[in-house]
């Protein structure tokens, strides 16, 4: 795996080259990659070190208990006699229902177990420590991969051209649920309505004659006014709320461990010839290997060249490339180019990263060569 930080859209990835990308990290599975998102293309990129899920919900707290039924008010007093019956007085106000009781709270989920870590694992980060290149380690929960050597001093998660985020600390779990509203308590009975006022008498019967006219008959008192509704109960109080969620567990360990060559620091070029020329050497114990080269190839002459690499001893491991003359025309003097190949050793072997070009060039050169080889337990060949 070639790190390459966080996933950029902007920016094009080669075959595996790996980043980070909402907290999961990820390797590509292809060449000339740009803006495949790496959650959505797994034809794409493949996942290294997924980020931890997030914890269950907490339990929902209990409903609180109904409150009791206020009392039933007086009955108004009857209105006197006469020719309107007066209004009855309103019934007082029902007593106020109890508070229901709280609701109990819910019991703490327990903790997620911690997940192993990955890479060259180095364990806790220490300011005092020097970390070098693809070291990793743990800081606040999250693990980071060294991108540089001699890495003292530099904080993980401030010091983005020191460190990369590999595997991000899970997800707090969201909170429990709203204990339920306690139930309003009833209303009060209606109070009884006030009596009706009497009538008043009948007019007196004419004096007889032929016919006397009738006398009209007095009117009819109003009703008396109904008494006052009792006032409703009190709502119970809010349960608590649930307790939070476990933490959820933290992502999938990497690779164990990752065979890398370092680079050529002086930045000095080798010179190729017409014959292979061992350009970096990795040596590494019995396992099976995905391994990965590449070099960059400057043809610095004025004729044209043609230029082979290999990697010693695995089958189909070779990458060619043509180079025009550098004399400043129109062409391109300059490729880098990529190897790539599976092996299983038996025994501690070096595999050898060569190369040569044709016919007899005078000016080529190879520059920064690098071999990364990845340990793994199953190869699957499509």
């Amino acid at each position: 795996m070639t790190w390459q930080g966080a996933w950029n859209i902007s920016a094009t990835y080669n075959l595996n080259d790996g980043v980070s990308y909402n907290g999961s990290s990820y390797i590509s599975l292809i060449a000339n990659n740009t803006s495949n998102e790496p959650d959505t293309m797994p034809a794409d990129w493949s996942v290294v070190a997924s980020v931890g899920a997030a914890g269950p919900a907490g339990a929902a707290g209990a409903t609180g208990a109904t409150g009791s039924q206020g009392p039933t008010g007086p009955q108004g007093p009857q209105g006197p006699q006469g020719p309107t019956g007066a209004t009855g007085a309103t019934g007082p106000t029902g007593l106020t229902g109890p508070q229901g009781p709280q609701g109990p709270q819910g019991a703490t989920g327990a903790t997620g177990a911690t997940g192993p870590q990955g890479l060259t694992w180095s364990g806790n980060w220490s300011v005092s420590t020097s970390y070098a290149l693809n070291d990793a380690v743990g800081y606040e929960g999250s693990t980071y991969i060294s991108l540089v050597a001699n890495n003292s001093g530099n904080t993980p998660g401030s010091a983005a051209a020191d460190w990369s985020l590999v595997a991000s600390v899970g997800a707090t779990g969201s909170a429990g649920a709203t204990g339920a509203t306690g139930a309003t308590g009833p209303a009060g009975p209606t109070g009884p309505q006030g009596a009706t006022g009497n009538t008043g008498p009948a007019g007196p019967t004419g004096p007889q004659g032929a016919t006397g006219a009738t006398g009209a008959q007095g009117p009819q008192g109003p009703t008396g006014a109904t008494g006052a509704t009792g006032a409703t109960g009190a709502t119970g109080p809010q349960g608590p709320q649930g307790a939070t969620g476990a933490t959820g567990a933290q992502g999938p360990a990497g690779p164990t461990n990752i065979y890398h060559t370092a680079p050529n620091s002086n930045g000095s070029p080798f010179t190729l010839g017409s014959s292979y020329e061992t350009i970096a050497t990795l040596t590494l114990p019995p396992g099976t290997y995905w391994i990965q080269a590449q070099a960059t190839l400057v043809n610095a002459s004025g004729a044209y060249v043609e230029v082979v690499c290999q990697l010693t001893g695995i089958t189909g491991a070779l990458a060619l490339t043509d180079l025009d003359p550098d004399n400043g025309t129109v062409g391109a003097f300059s490729q880098t180019v990529p190897l790539q190949g599976t092996v299983t050793y038996t025994s501690t072997t070096a595999i050898e990263l060569q190369c040569f070009g044709a016919p007899s060039p005078s000016a080529l050169y190879a520059y920064r060569p690098q071999m990364t080889a990845i340990p793994t337990t199953n190869l699957t060949t499509q």
